[in-house]
């Protein structure tokens, strides 16, 4: 694919705060709520491991990662940016993890089903998961001595759970998406986003949804030359939920890189897909609307902002905040993302200079939609 023409462009980074503004419950608590039938019951009040939640685990309808985020409770905070960190947090505890876990392997061996109530219900709900739906892997694990031999399994198990995860997620959404106001309004906020100034003739949109919410005849009326979901349509089934790989992705002899985006992306049927966004020099400014700006996503955002050469560039960067947002939060987070892109630069005092110098060339907005 090449350039569709020479003139100034601008980029739009959407995540899930767009979907939520445009009216789609794409929260991972609405997610909870709809997988679990959770609506009639405070959050709060939900034991950690109740009676109805080993029914279903026992319906073959629950993952090890439902299980580790229902243990550890709901609330209205908790936002896809912290999952991503907790899957991270726990694949890089695994070999710990499996230390503890070892009193329940000769469970496994057996095909058993732990019952009893302890206080250990992350483990219980594990065992009996694997049991049931990996028994024929129960004898191997089990038999296995060293503890990195042992993460390496369980490992192999962990990503197998997350795409039903993801599987899940898709039957959801594919719900959601349905309600006939949400592509009218999604319409009407990429319109919004793009009248905001600073503006450019033509607009490209790079989306952390899964959403697309716009068809083809629409975005040539909003001058949208592309389009793309970076991590998979609900259309194609083909969703991401993943960690970041801009650090290392090993730790005791585990290897969290098939858990990476990146990875991912490239070990999936995609790899020949030509729908990529380009980011080129006349990309005059780059707005960025619903992102939480997390670890997860940062090697994108320093890909981009190396292609712009957002130091000596032109580039502006406006980061759009909703209607009666946090606006002290939005700083800090931006503050952030801007802090550890300029340890990534060659020359440190850039790095270290690099927020001043964007606001000083009003370079650095922020807007509210």
């Amino acid at each position: 694919m090449t350039e569709s023409s020479n003139s100034e462009k601008q980029l739009i980074i959407l995540g899930n705060g767009f979907d939520l503004q445009s009216g789609l419950k794409s929260r991972f608590r609405d997610f909870f709520q709809w997988k679990f039938d959770l609506s009639k019951q405070s959050v709060s009040e939900i034991e950690k491991i109740s009676n109805s939640f080993r029914i279903e685990l026992q319906n073959n309808n629950v993952t090890i990662w439902d299980v580790l985020f229902y243990t550890e409770g709901l609330s209205d905070n908790y936002l896809w940016v912290d999952v991503e960190k907790r899957i991270k947090e726990f694949l890089l505890d695994l070999p710990r993890f499996v230390v503890s876990y070892h009193p329940y392997l000769s469970h496994l061996c057996n095909g058993g089903f732990i019952t009893r109530k302890t206080g250990d219900e992350i483990f219980v709900a594990m065992n009996n998961i694997i049991a049931s739906r990996y028994a024929a892997i129960n004898e191997k694990l089990g038999s296995l001595i060293d503890i990195n031999e042992k993460a390496d399994w369980l490992n192999k198990i962990l990503f197998t759970e997350l795409r039903l995860l993801e599987e899940s997620y898709v039957d959801f959404l594919s719900e959601q998406v349905r309600n006939p106001s949400y592509s009218y309004t999604a319409y009407n906020n990429v319109k919004r986003i793009i009248d905001l100034e600073p503006r450019a003739i033509t607009s490209r949109i790079l989306s952390f949804n899964y959403t697309t919410p716009i068809d083809e005849a629409l975005l040539d009326r909003l001058t949208i030359d592309q389009y793309r979901n970076i991590h998979g349509t609900l259309s194609e089934r083909n969703i991401i939920i993943g960690i970041d790989g801009h650090e290392d992705t090993s730790d005791g002899g585990v290897s969290l890189l098939g858990f990476t985006k990146t990875f991912r992306q490239l070990n999936t049927d995609r790899w020949h897909d030509t729908t990529g966004i380009y980011i080129s020099g006349n990309i005059k400014v780059i707005k960025i609307f619903g992102h939480s700006l997390g670890e997860a996503d940062y090697s994108y955002f320093q890909a981009i902002l190396d292609k712009v050469e957002i130091y000596g560039g032109t580039t502006v960067l406006v980061f759009i905040i909703r209607h009666g947002g946090n606006k002290e939060e939005a700083y800090v987070k931006v503050e952030k993302l801007l802090r550890k892109y300029g340890t990534s630069l060659d020359n440190k005092d850039h790095g270290r200079n690099l927020m001043h110098k964007l606001l000083l060339e009003d370079r650095l907005l922020f807007r509210e939609l």
